[in-house]
């Protein structure tokens, strides 16, 4: 079993790892998207802004994820269950 402080700095370690992917992962999406000046990709490049589109999505769902997580914790005392 852990304590409050071990699962209040898992929680926060994970909540910046996932904000950390989620800012890559919009980077480069930017990059993709504004190295295409008409808006309208090759059609090779149409294939890479979809991967890296599907990336982003997955990317701000594990942040969304951590920081429900976390601010769970902080505010009400819940404690995931992987964690409890």
């Amino acid at each position: 079993m852990h304590d409050q402080a071990d699962i209040g700095r898992t929680l926060s370690r994970q909540l910046q790892i996932a904000q950390r992917e989620h800012m890559n992962a919009m980077k480069v999406l930017d990059e993709i998207v504004s190295a295409v000046p008409s808006g309208l990709p090759h059609p090779d490049g149409a294939f890479r802004v979809e991967q890296v589109g599907r990336e982003y999505r997955r990317a701000l769902a594990s942040y969304r994820n951590a920081l429900h997580r976390y601010t769970d914790f902080v505010l009400h005392g819940i404690i995931p269950e992987d964690l409890g």
